[in-house]
């Protein structure tokens, strides 16, 4: 690995696939995450990206090859199927080896909503994500195919939003302790898992009680002593948690958004998210 202190790049020689450049807008600069660009790179082996102060946030997910990352005087290997998250504002270099150049995907992207994910999801101290997994790598060439679609700009920022959200939230639960856990913790992750497949879905306790093999006032009983809140309570807070993202990080309309997370009408969700956020829809998403 070189020093830190070489400040550059040497990519020249990759072969390159881009399939998404995000055409030159003054919006790119206001939106909380926004797409560069997303790209497919053989990497030739001298291959070596350093950044300081990055003004980038960078998703990466390594098809062959070897390489390593160094940042905060660390030094971690990557390899086939690991996936690096490297948020915006960070000093880091990356290089593939020499011997067996790595094959990437990767995202470009800008905007505080990536490195809050991160924060959130625990990854911040974890820069490189091992052995990812199918349902990861799925989600990253779905990203490549949208790319490829010819959807209209906006469409491709919103989806790719989406399905970033979908790759932390999968590399996450990867990431999570395997060992046994209890109800109530089975109930969350089932409730989880019900709006990543279908954020629109309704949610059943008679259903989730089934599933778990325990009688629902007990579930509720275990869920409410371990979470402070209602099954049901926490899955509206989840919905609520998408609204928000949708209303600042995408340009769906409320009739769209409303129909996306299972309202039955417009109406109903705007006075459902005014009662919980203290706020209308609109002027959340456009705050004076």
């Amino acid at each position: 690995m070189g020093k830190l202190d070489e400040k550059m790049s040497n990519i020249d020689n990759s072969a390159f696939s881009l399939y998404y450049v995000a055409p030159q807008s003054s919006e790119s600069g206001l939106l909380p995450l926004f797409f560069a660009m997303v790209g497919d790179e053989q990497c030739a082996p001298t291959y070596r990206v350093y950044r300081e102060n990055a003004d980038i946030s960078v998703l990466i997910y390594v098809l062959s090859g070897e390489g390593s990352l160094e940042s905060e005087g660390i030094t971690r290997p990557l390899r086939a199927g690991d996936v690096m998250v490297l948020p915006q504002g960070g000093t880091y270099c990356y290089e593939t080896s020499r011997q067996y150049p790595w094959r990437i995907l990767w995202f470009n992207m800008t905007g505080e909503l990536f490195p809050f994910w991160l924060r959130q999801y625990g990854f911040l101290s974890f820069p490189v994500l091992p052995d990812a997994g199918k349902t990861v790598l799925e989600s990253f060439w779905q990203g490549v195919e949208l790319c490829r679609s010819g959807l209209p700009h906006y469409q491709i920022q919103d989806q790719l939003s989406e399905i970033v959200y979908h790759i932390l939230l999968s590399l996450w639960r990867r990431q999570a302790p395997s060992q046994p856990i209890g109800a109530a913790q089975q109930l969350r992750t089932l409730i989880d898992d019900l709006i990543s497949a279908d954020s629109a879905a309704p949610f059943s306790m008679e259903e989730a009680a089934r599933v778990l093999n325990i009688s629902q006032r007990q579930l509720e009983r275990l869920f409410q002593q371990e979470f402070h809140l209602t099954p049901y309570r926490y899955f509206q807070q989840q919905k609520l948690l998408l609204a928000r993202q949708y209303l600042r990080n995408t340009r769906l309309s409320i009739k769209e958004i409303s129909s996306r997370l299972g309202f039955c009408d417009p109406y109903y969700f705007s006075n459902f998210f005014k009662k919980e956020e203290g706020i209308s829809p609109k002027k959340y998403r456009s705050p004076v």
